[in-house]
């Protein structure tokens, strides 16, 4: 019995020490190897966040370079549902292949070209117009403005000092700006020089990357399906199937998030566009085609865009017709609020799958990092960042044998019904107004119920 519990004390002793001689199993090697990485973690952070300036100047320089590349890729992916409707649809009947893609492609572009010349002709004259009709008006307000502005100072000067003089004249400020340009040593003409060289240059690379794009954007198009065996090629030759599976999907989803997005926002921004121009007519408001299109265009930004809009044209028209202004905010407000509720569900559905705090984190950060653009693509990437955390979530959850609808989540006590908080104020209406109706006819059967008993108790 003994010999037995001194073998069984020394297999112990023995396992003990190869657990603890193994380098996999020691926590103390475990430990420091966690401690390195976080030191690496930390020290790689540490770097960006110092070196962001010299980070984002290479980035710059980089994006710069591929540019036309970036550009015809983005404009050969809007235009390839279009493509694909002349392929499927218009043109099915056409037998050759290669007759099919050119007869589609050329008739893909015509259609895009004519109807953005076709908008820019009914536009720019009218927006012309309302720019000259905007300068000559305040141009000739100027002058009543700074009078005002002068007398006001004035007055308070002669309220403050106890002196009933004028301490600020309009010939002394023409005098002070004068004295101020001739000092300048004629500086004035070298700016506008200098202005005129920066900006034409920098129209002529932009037209010149354009170009390139338009053509990459043709040969992406052409070749569209060579392009994607090579990349499935590549795929296949360096990744597991696994692995190569899940991309595709991330993939799907990208493709799902950002063509959604960009092609309800585009039909939003022209009903907006459409409805604005309208409505602004009916109730002439000043420079109609240019609010219109400043409201449109600024649209395209989910949440801060009506405000980034109305804010500017607001001050515009406050200048020709204080009256017109605020009745413009009034007509603004109501047509955000039909296209926020009625027109956008419609057309975005749930495209996003963001709520409204995460748009406004979306295009807060992606804004502060990358500006127009950034709060342009801020929300299609956060986004696919938000489908793929809720997909690893909800995989996590189902392992658990727990449900991964979020509303089973809500406190019992919670004031906010949670069935109801993603949907609009339209939706909410109508389920509302439902329940209402159902509670009634419920209401009214029980009368009937009640007082059929009663008779038949009579």
């Amino acid at each position: 019995m003994n010999e037995e519990n001194n073998k069984n004390t020394n297999q112990e002793q023995n396992n003990e020490k190869h657990t603890w001689g193994n380098k996999r199993n020691h926590p103390k090697k475990g430990m420091n190897l966690s401690v390195l990485i976080a030191c690496v973690i930390i020290f790689v952070v540490a770097f960006l966040i110092v070196n962001i300036s010299a980070l984002s100047g290479v980035a710059s320089s980089l994006i710069s370079v591929f540019s036309p590349v970036i550009l015809g890729f983005a404009i050969a992916y809007f235009l390839n549902p279009l493509l694909r409707i002349y392929e499927f649809k218009v043109f099915k009947g056409i037998k050759n292949k290669k007759l099919l893609r050119g007869t589609s492609i050329v008739m893909t572009y015509v259609t895009t070209i004519t109807v953005l010349v076709a908008f820019l002709l009914l536009i720019i004259p009218e927006l012309v117009q309302s720019i000259m009709s905007f300068g000559d008006k305040f141009g000739g307000k100027i002058s009543g403005y700074v009078n005002a502005v002068i007398n006001w100072i004035n007055n308070a000067l002669a309220h403050l000092l106890g002196t009933g003089n004028d301490a600020v004249g309009k010939d002394d400020i023409i005098s002070a700006l004068t004295k101020s340009q001739n000092a300048s040593g004629g500086s004035t003409v070298s700016t506008a020089i200098e202005f005129v060289i920066k900006y034409g240059t920098a129209i002529v690379v932009g037209l010149k990357n354009f170009i390139v794009a338009l053509f990459i954007s043709i040969y992406v198009l052409i070749s569209k399906e060579r392009i994607g065996a090579q990349v499935n090629k590549g795929t296949t030759a360096f990744l597991s199937k696994k692995t190569k599976d899940t991309l595709y999907r991330y993939a799907r989803i990208c493709n799902k998030a950002f063509s959604g997005f960009f092609v309800g926002v585009l039909i939003d921004a022209m009903f907006i566009f459409v409805i604005s121009l309208v409505v602004f007519n009916i109730f002439k408001i000043p420079f109609a085609t240019l609010i219109a299109t400043v409201v449109a265009v600024t649209n395209v930004i989910p949440f801060f865009g009506p405000f980034i809009g109305a804010i500017p044209s607001f001050f515009i028209i406050l200048i020709e017709s204080p009256s017109k202004a605020f009745l413009f905010v009034l007509l603004i407000l109501i047509i955000q609020q039909f296209d926020g509720n009625v027109v956008a569900p419609k057309i975005l559905g749930n495209s996003t799958g963001l709520s409204s705090l995460g748009v406004i984190v979306s295009i807060t950060i992606m804004g502060a990092f990358f500006g127009f653009v950034g709060m342009l693509l801020g929300v299609p990437i956060f986004a696919v960042i938000v489908t793929l955390i809720n997909e690893f979530t909800e995989n996590k959850l189902r392992k658990k044998n727990l449900p991964v609808n979020t509303a089973e989540y809500y406190a019992r006590d919670s004031l906010v019904d949670p069935y109801e908080e993603h949907s609009t104020i339209l939706h909410r209406i109508v389920v509302r107004f439902k329940k209402k109706s159902k509670s009634i006819k419920e209401n009214q059967e029980n009368q009937e119920n009640k007082e059929n008993e009663e008779n038949k108790q009579k």
